[in-house]
């Protein structure tokens, strides 16, 4: 381990247990087909970026607006743009660029083309909860040597409990997508594929339609004909 340190230097050595959280551990989600080698070459040639990663999982219960808007950076540079500073703005551009809006024809003749999601960065909200997720564990691993440390409750720190006392991951505040969007889509669907939304309950609110609603919508498996 000292010979890895002197290897890489001291400030990539303490930047290494936040990066490491950030980018995907057993308690942190990773950022799909990112890996770590990547992010790594991103950090270390970056001095506000490798500050950023040193200083995360200092505290145990903080992420300060300025680290968020750091990480942000961060996340636009890891998905190819490294001049914008808005995940949201990316998200937009990526999504624009990859998928344009196809004819019913067209749709008909390739009914397995699908929205793959997961290959955008994160939105702003879930990005902040990844970050204290991130931050809660690298505060863990930062403190690996001292006998009996102090550990606040994972709860408020990118996690919640539910009714029953589970630790859940908490993706993001608020609304998964606007309530006039899910309606607009709700409707959309009953036009082209009326048997798709015999499931949905007579208001579409609670965070599983929405999911339910998402899956139908970028499920590789479902074309125009509702097949």
């Amino acid at each position: 381990m000292n010979d890895i340190q002197q290897a890489v230097g001291d400030d990539v050595a303490q930047a290494l247990p936040a990066l490491h959280a950030f980018t995907g551990c057993d308690a942190v989600s990773a950022f799909i087909r990112k890996g770590k080698i990547t992010p790594y070459r991103i950090t270390k040639g970056n001095s506000c970026f490798l500050e950023t990663f040193k200083n995360l999982g200092l505290s145990p219960d903080f992420v300060s607006e300025a680290t968020h808007k750091e990480l942000q950076k961060f996340v636009c540079t890891l998905y190819g743009f490294p001049k914008d500073t808005d995940p949201n703005c990316v998200r937009s551009q990526m999504f624009q660029s990859r998928y344009t809006t196809k004819s019913r024809e067209a749709l008909s003749t390739a009914p397995n083309v699908g929205i793959d999601m997961s290959l955008l960065p994160p939105c702003s909200s879930s990005l902040r909860k990844h970050s204290e997720r991130a931050n809660y564990q690298a505060f863990i691993w930062r403190n690996a040597h001292v006998q009996h440390p102090v550990l606040p409750a994972a709860d408020g720190n990118g996690w919640c409990v539910d009714d029953v006392g589970n630790l859940q991951v908490k993706w993001t505040d608020g609304d998964i997508m606007p309530q006039n969007i899910v309606d607009i889509i709700a409707e959309s669907m009953e036009l082209t594929c009326p048997d798709a939304t015999d499931w949905l309950p007579q208001e579409v609110e609670e965070d599983d339609a929405v999911d339910s609603i998402i899956d139908v919508l970028f499920d590789d498996e479902w074309d125009s004909d509702g097949q």
